[in-house]
């Protein structure tokens, strides 16, 4: 029986450590990671020297997190990439060739790229078919810029005989949105861009989170919520006070 309890009481302590003490100081880490955003500020130079990047630790997050099989992005319940794994894969290869020389991690020739390279060509054939008739808008803007901007980093990309007319249909099909919104934007639009103070807040942190922005005390009513579902109040009665503390502070 004492045992038993010495049992729950570590596990009680891990859960602390792991969930509760991350969750005071970092929200978003609950957060999954968006490979394509995270490449996107690791292709930034460094404002003081342009021959290194500005934000390092994304760069180390892409060359840790290459998934089995050579990409990035996401998967489904199964473990499948699916057709975010496109252009994620393709951001965070840019991202690599861009820094090859810079970076005391990456090699020439580097494993990282060549896998990539190697999922472009096994896998885009398949997940195109499979999601042709139904693509994500943001995937038509995405997909044709990455392989435009591969190809102006001298990344030598290989398709398949058969994907050529539906990537050319692809790109065509941009070209349509953008056109569309030209017009209706023409009268009235203000570009929003992301100043460098915007910017900074990221010197600190390894990725991008997929949703922007978080919502931290969201995140933590709902960790209480499930706390509370599971019955394990009673565990966690301390570290529940302190979050709806944070919630309700105003």
């Amino acid at each position: 029986m004492e045992s038993s309890l010495l049992s729950i009481e570590s596990l009680v302590n891990q859960v602390k450590n792991e969930i509760f003490c991350k969750l005071h100081s970092h929200s978003d880490a609950f957060v999954s990671p968006s490979a394509y955003d995270t490449a996107w500020l690791a292709m930034i130079p460094h404002q003081n020297n342009h021959k290194i990047p500005m934000f390092s630790n994304c760069l180390n997050w892409i060359i840790q997190n290459q998934k089995e099989g050579g990409f990035w992005g996401e998967t489904n319940e199964e473990g499948i990439p699916t057709i975010d794994a496109l252009p994620s894969t393709l951001a965070c290869l840019i991202a690599l060739k861009m820094w090859d020389p810079a970076h005391p991690n990456i090699e020439s020739d580097t494993f990282y790229v060549h896998a990539g390279l190697r999922f472009i060509e096994l896998k885009a054939e398949i997940l195109l078919k499979i999601n042709y008739q139904n693509l994500p808008r943001w995937f038509v803007l995405a997909f044709p810029a990455m392989i435009e901007l591969a190809e102006a980093h001298a990344l030598p990309l290989v398709f398949p005989h058969g994907l050529v007319t539906v990537i050319a249909h692809i790109f065509l099909m941009r070209q349509h949105i953008l056109e569309t919104y030209v017009r209706l934007l023409k009268r009235t639009y203000e570009i929003s861009a992301i100043t460098p103070s915007q910017i900074s807040q990221w010197s600190n942190d390894i990725v991008v989170p997929a949703i922007y922005p978080v919502d931290g005390d969201l995140i933590k009513q709902s960790l209480v919520y499930h706390v509370q579902g599971l019955g394990l109040a009673s565990h966690f009665h301390q570290d529940i006070e302190l979050l709806l503390a944070q919630i309700y502070r105003y």
